[in-house]
């Protein structure tokens, strides 16, 4: 039988079978057109059989939809020669780089959480629920009869919890356009945050970059409950047009890529995913956000489906089983974050999955509008094979689109049979989430997505469902397919799987991904501080503490080597939100208890400016920093390079005087050379470990030697200079033809200064430290004069352990040599300003006669953090300590007092206990700069707490013209109140983002 007579044969069997003239029937017109229905055509199958000698699938007449397109196939001589000539596709593929899905998020019926959706997943289990009450009363809509106009005949569905609540205030939205908005532009705002969040990206990082967003979207029931025009408003269609799902994801994010909202009904999440590949492969996106979302909030879909006699009575998609009886409706939102694979690995990100390749194909005229055509999804899965440039022996899995129908099922395997007819190793597992949570319709093609991917990271395959018998039009024999029914180890150490979603109008779309396993590195052992910081942040009060809740369990569960991952995630991975709890610890219960007690001051805080304090001299202890000098790699250098300007003798003593084990030469600290020169090199190595972490002063001051220090911060001397003309003056200092000391008297200067006048006393005001604390500098003899008035007078008088008397004029005959060295240095005009020692006022230029007007004048070290005080300034003390403890008693105001170093060693718990009050005070840190020399790796952390309320329109409210008049004095106040609440909840988020901003 050639290809006319087998054409003429058919139009005579179709004929009889629909009772008309065989002159009617045309061989390009669809079978449905002709009124063929499903049984017909099973009966027809077996004519055909007997007519041919061959086996047919049941499926035969929708996979062939129209005489000519059957008898083409009919005539060809074997599958083998069918899948060479018709399935290949039209071009070959050229490689391209593969795209990485890198962060994930959902929210699917019974789960709010990948992880619940997992541990549902793992135990089989159908989350699937009666109609609720919150949705529509069931009992008015429902009917026993399919028949029966206007009625629905299954009362089930897989629902989500809570879909009337939103966090409104954390994306800047007010009440009353909440209320307005599409609740699935609602979850899809909410899943977008956390899918970055989940991928370690800081949406900040984003802003106006091209970065695409491609969402899946089909319906729009919420615009159903507003069709009054009362309740019309100016945030009405932006809330419900399905291309504001995306465009308002771009508008908040502010990325400028492509903004697609994509609706071809069932498939609309893979055809989004499947663009944004192909957006980010033509370099036309360089990142994307990709999404479906479905929510069912009115009845007439449901009503719609009922009378097509697509939903399953049963209230189940009995996928692959004999009890298929159509599919039952699901709801829910997924999200995945896709960047290029190079640019992952360079990150280091989780890479959940690699998208090897996709294709999207048509059914075109198919055996009718909504019916599948089985050669057009075996066609798109192979061009998806081919795009991968993968084999079908690759292939370990199939998630398939599965929805449960008699005849939808058996169509789709038969089409991947064809396809995997040449499979000569291993097994491809068969599966279906929709028969787990129901069919998601627009997000259903994401939800087997991240099934796959949560497949792909735990390494099991989950069990299909409620199988009890296959399909009777499904047979596996002799096929290398398998559907699971218990879970399995996937043992593949490379897993390839393939994802297919058809919609009912015949657009169809496969997706092919592999695992992905990091490559091995060797590299240096990184180093570790000791002790650790973490910072806990939200946009609201509320959140924060749930944030905290949520931290403090995940601290404790996570090992002790993980902890600075997990800071380092919260710090570079995570956004910092404006309301923060920074907390640190040198353990993980130290940690965890500081966050649990709550210990830090949570609060939205503009950030003000930093002033750097450098130390004097009589601060200076063996030991110095010596913990930094172990484990930070920039204080190392730093210190350093200080040391390079000095001899190689000099160099190696300094080191013996600070970290050797011989008593006697450490004592030799305390002579002013070294001293000063020590303190010097240690503070500009601290200066550099402050400025690598992000901190740069606003102002810079010293305590005598501290200015020298200062200067160089504020870039007025070169370092070399600076060591140099510091060498000179602690030798000078310490060297002068009379010798003399100091002492500290707690009484105010004018007091002090009047005794010395009076009594005739040859002493100098070395220093003003705080009103009521005066440092005299002069020979012992006067200062014991001194003492035993003060201690007449019941005043304390304390001497200071010092090698001479600084600022004073026992200074004088150093002067000019000091004053010619000096001279020799070119001073550079101030990047900062400095406060001034002599008169506490800001100054951008120095020079010689500065210095040495600066070395035996008073110190007004009073003066200058008064200064700060005025200007409401976070002072950092640079140095070993002391400055602080003594400012903090005599300078009030919304002061932050930092220090560096910590005298029993514990250095880095010092640095981390000002760093937290930095980031409490919204201070910005350089947070990647601080972990760099860690080497941390990305590490989860708890999601992003929502502190969600209610925003919901009912449907037919009743709002008369002058409803006004109805509503309560009480009720309407404490709406307003509400609604002010969260205006300003709203109105402090903006205003947050716009100071971050700058």
């Amino acid at each position: 039988m050639n290809l006319a007579e087998l054409e003429i044969w058919l139009t005579e069997q179709i004929a009889a079978a629909v009772n008309v003239d065989k002159e009617q029937i045309t061989k390009e017109e669809p079978f449905l057109q002709l009124g063929l229905d499903s049984v017909s055509a099973v009966m027809l199958t077996g004519t055909i059989e007997e007519k041919l000698g061959r086996t047919c699938s049941p499926t035969l007449f929708y996979d062939y939809p129209t005489i000519g397109q059957l008898a083409a196939y009919l005539i060809q001589e074997s599958p083998a020669e069918r899948q060479n000539t018709e399935g290949r596709p039209a071009r070959e593929y050229a490689p391209e780089e593969d795209i990485a899905i890198v962060g994930l998020s959902c929210r699917f019926p019974g789960a709010d959480s990948a992880e619940q959706f997992w541990e549902n997943l793992l135990e089989g289990k159908q989350s699937i629920t009666e109609i609720p009450s919150s949705r529509w009363n069931a009992d008015d809509y429902y009917s026993g009869n399919p028949e029966e106009k206007g009625t629905m005949y299954t009362r089930w569905g897989g629902f989500l919890e809570r879909i009337r609540e939103f966090d409104a205030g954390f994306f800047g939205i007010s009440p009353l356009e909440a209320e307005v908005m599409d609740p699935q532009q609602r979850l899809l705002m909410e899943q977008s945050w956390l899918a970055f969040e989940d991928a370690g990206v800081k949406p900040s990082e984003l802003e106006n970059k091209d970065v695409g967003v491609f969402i899946g979207i089909s319906t729009n029931d919420y615009s159903k409950l507003q069709h009054q025009p009362q309740r019309i408003t100016a945030y009405h269609g932006t809330g419900n047009a399905s291309s504001i799902a995306a465009n308002r994801l771009s508008y908040f994010y502010n990325l400028t890529g492509p903004s697609l909202a994509l609706d071809t009904a069932c498939s609309s999440s893979l055809v989004a995913l499947h663009q944004a590949c192909r957006s980010m492969k033509e370099g036309e996106s360089s990142m994307a956000l990709v999404g479906g979302v479905n929510l069912m909030l009115h009845p007439d879909l449901y009503i719609n489906f009922s009378r097509a006699r697509m939903m399953s009575e049963s209230g189940r998609c009995h996928t692959f089983d004999s009890r298929a009886d159509g599919y039952v409706r699901g709801e829910g939102c997924g999200m995945v974050v896709l960047r290029k694979l190079s640019d992952a690995r360079e990150r280091g990100d989780r890479i959940y999955a690699v998208i090897k390749g996709s294709a999207v194909n048509q059914d075109g005229r198919s055996n009718g509008l909504t019916a599948p055509r089985g050669t057009s999804q075996q066609k798109v899965v192979e061009r998806a094979l081919a795009a991968a440039g993968l084999k079908v022996d690759d292939i370990g899995y199939i998630e398939a689109h599965g929805t449960g129908t008699k005849l939808g099922d058996p169509i789709e395997v038969n089409a991947l049979k064809e396809v995997f007819a040449g499979k000569q190793e291993g097994i491809c597992h068969l599966g279906a989430v929709k028969a787990n949570i129901g069919h998601l319709e627009a997000a259903a093609g994401i939800a087997g997505l991240i099934k796959i991917c949560l497949m792909f990271q735990n390494g099991r395959i989950v069990p299909h469902p409620d199988l009890q018998t296959v399909n009777e039009h499904i047979d596996l024999t002799g096929t290398p397919f398998h559907i699971p029914v218990k879970s399995v180890e996937w043992k593949d150490k490379v897993k390839n799987a393939g994802i297919s979603s058809f919609g009912f109008g015949g657009t169809n779309a496969h997706v092919i991904v592999q695992s992905f396993r990091a490559p091995r590195t060797l590299g240096v052992r990184p180093k570790r501080y000791s002790g650790h910081i973490l910072t806990v942040s939200a946009k609201s009060e509320s959140s924060l503490w749930l944030m905290q809740e949520a931290y403090s369990a995940a601290i404790e569960q996570a090992p002790a080597s993980e902890l600075v991952d997990l800071c380092y995630t919260a710090h570079c991975r995570r956004e910092l939100l404006p309301y923060r709890l920074t907390v640190t610890g040198r353990t993980r219960e130290e940690l965890c208890s500081r966050l649990k007690a709550g210990e830090g001051t949570p609060g939205s805080r503009i950030p003000g400016k930093i002033a750097f304090v450098y130390g004097g001299q009589g601060s200076q202890y063996t030991g110095m920093a010596r913990e930094l000098l172990q484990t930070s790699e920039v204080f190392q250098q730093a210190f350093s390079h200080g040391l390079s300007y000095l001899d190689q003798e000099t160099s190696a003593l300094m080191m013996q005087i600070l970290y050797g084990k011989e008593e006697a030469v450490n004592e030799r600290l305390h002579q002013t050379e070294f001293t000063q020169l020590s303190l010097f090199l240690i503070q500009y190595a601290l200066t550099k470990l402050w400025n690598s972490f992000g901190i740069t002063p606003d102002y810079v001051t010293g305590h005598s030697i501290g200015e020298y220090a200062a200067a160089c911060q504020a870039g007025m001397m070169e370092l070399g200079d600076a060591v140099r003309l510091v060498q000179l003056r602690g030798r000078l200092m310490g060297n002068t033809p009379v010798q003399g000391g100091m002492a500290m008297v707690q009484c105010p200067e004018e007091t002090v200064r009047q005794l010395i006048q009076e009594q005739g006393l040859e002493l100098s005001i070395a220093a003003v430290n705080t009103p009521d604390q005066t440092v005299v500098s002069g020979v012992p003899e006067q200062l014991q004069k001194l003492e035993a008035m003060m201690t007449d007078r019941s005043v304390m008088f304390k001497q200071l352990l010092v090698s001479n008397a600084f600022h004073s004029a026992l200074m004088e005959p150093i002067l000019q040599e000091f004053h010619e060295a000096a001279g020799r240095i070119t001073f550079r005009t101030a990047q900062l300003p400095l406060i001034s020692n002599i008169d506490g006022r800001p100054r951008h230029e120095i020079s010689a006669d500065y210095l040495r007007d600066h070395l035996r004048g008073t110190v007004r070290f009073h003066d200058c953090l008064s200064y700060f005080a005025e200007e409401k300034v976070a002072v950092i003390e640079i140095g070993p300590g002391g400055l602080i403890k003594m400012a903090r008693r005599h300078i009030r105001g919304d002061q932050v007092w930092g220090a560096s170093l910590g005298k029993e060693g514990q250095d880095w718990e010092v640095l981390h206990r000002s760093l937290a009050l930095l980031a409490d005070r919204g201070i910005p840190l350089d947070w990647k700069e601080y972990y760099t020399p860690l080497q941390p790796a990305y590490a989860p952390l708890p999601p992003y707490s929502f502190n969600r309320r209610e925003y919901w329109m009912e449907e037919d409210k009743v709002l008369p013209a002058q409803a006004d008049s109805a509503i309560t004095e009480t009720a309407l106040s404490s709406e307003i109140l509400d609604i002010m609440n969260h205006h300003l909840e709203t109105i402090n988020n903006q205003s947050e983002y716009m100071l971050k901003r700058g």
